[in-house]
C-alpha cells in the first residue's frame, strides 16, 4: 500500500533535485549533472583528517596534511564521502537550513554508497555515534543531520547505533567565518559522554554531516576516548577541500 501511495504522490509532486530543483526520478536526490559534479573523498585526501585535496600535492596524496603533522588529531583516521562545495553544499544547506527532512534519506544513501565504493570499512564490533545537536536545534529542525547519517551508516554496515552516547551540553554560537583556533575554542568542553558503558572497550565510528576544520570531530573524539572507547575514527558526508 505504501509503495502505491508513493507512486501516486510522485505523479502529483514529482521529485526535485536537492541542489538545483530540477525534476529527478525518485529515489534520486540529485539530478545527473549535479551528481556528476561530486568529488569523492576517497581520492586524494589526508589519511589522518580526511582533508580532500582538489589539486593532489607533489609526491602523491597519501601523506598527512600540515595540520595533522603539527597537531595530530585524537581520532586515528577520518573519511569523507565527498568534498564539500558546489551542488552538494547547496543540497546540504537546503536540508539543514530550510529545513527539509525529506532530503535526509537520499543524502544518507549517497554517503553510504560513496564510503563503500571508496573501500571504507569499519573496524569489527564498532559502535556508531553521531555528533549530537543541541535541543534548540532539534526543536527548530526536527532532526539531527548527523543522526540521520549515522543511522544509515550503522544499518548499511551492520553496526550498533548509539545516538545517546554523546550530549551537547550548551548551545554553540555560529561557526561561519571563524578560523581554526576560534572553532576549537567554540567547542571546547561542549560535549559529554552520557552512556559510557555502551562504548567502553569498543571502537567508535563518529559520524557528522560536514567537517570544516575538524574542531568538532577532535573535541568529540577526545570525549569518546576519555570515556573508555578502544579507538575512534570519523566519517562524514562532506569535508571542506583544499585547492
Amino acid at each position: 500500500m505504501r509503495s502505491i501511495l508513493n507512486r501516486l504522490l510522485a505523479l502529483v509532486l514529482p521529485a526535485r533535485c536537492a541542489a538545483c530543483a530540477l525534476e529527478v526520478t525518485a529515489p534520486s536526490v540529485l539530478c545527473a549533472p549535479c551528481a556528476g559534479s561530486l568529488v569523492p573523498g576517497a581520492g586524494a585526501s589526508c589519511p589522518g583528517c580526511g582533508l580532500v585535496y582538489l589539486t593532489p600535492p607533489a609526491g602523491g596524496c597519501d601523506h598527512r596534511c600540515g595540520d595533522c603533522l603539527r597537531d595530530p588529531p585524537p581520532f586515528y583516521r577520518a573519511r569523507a564521502a565527498f568534498a564539500y562545495g558546489g551542488a552538494l553544499a547547496d543540497a546540504i544547506a537546503r536540508w539543514k537550513n530550510a529545513p527539509d527532512h525529506t532530503l535526509g534519506p537520499g543524502l544518507a544513501r549517497l554517503m553510504v554508497a560513496a564510503l563503500a565504493d571508496g573501500g571504507w570499512s569499519p573496524p569489527p564490533g564498532a559502535v556508531v555515534v553521531p555528533v549530537p545537536s543541541h535541543r534548540r536545534q532539534l526543536r527548530r529542525r526536527g532532526f539531527n543531520p548527523a543522526g540521520v547519517s549515522a543511522r544509515a551508516v550503522a544499518r548499511a554496515f551492520g553496526l550498533a547505533w548509539e545516538p545517546g552516547a554523546l550530549a551537547l551540553q550548551r548551545p554553540l554560537p555560529p561557526s561561519k567565518g571563524l578560523n581554526r583556533k576560534s572553532r576549537m575554542r567554540r567547542v571546547r568542553g561542549a560535549y559529554a559522554a552520557v552512556q559510557c558503558g555502551r562504548i567502553q572497550g569498543r571502537p567508535v565510528v563518529l559520524v557528522d554531516d560536514v567537517m570544516t576544520t575538524g574542531a568538532t570531530a577532535r573535541e568529540a573524539a577526545r570525549v569518546i576516548l576519555r570515556a573508555g572507547a578502544a579507538s575512534c575514527e570519523v566519517v562524514v558526508l562532506a569535508r571542506a577541500p583544499r585547492g
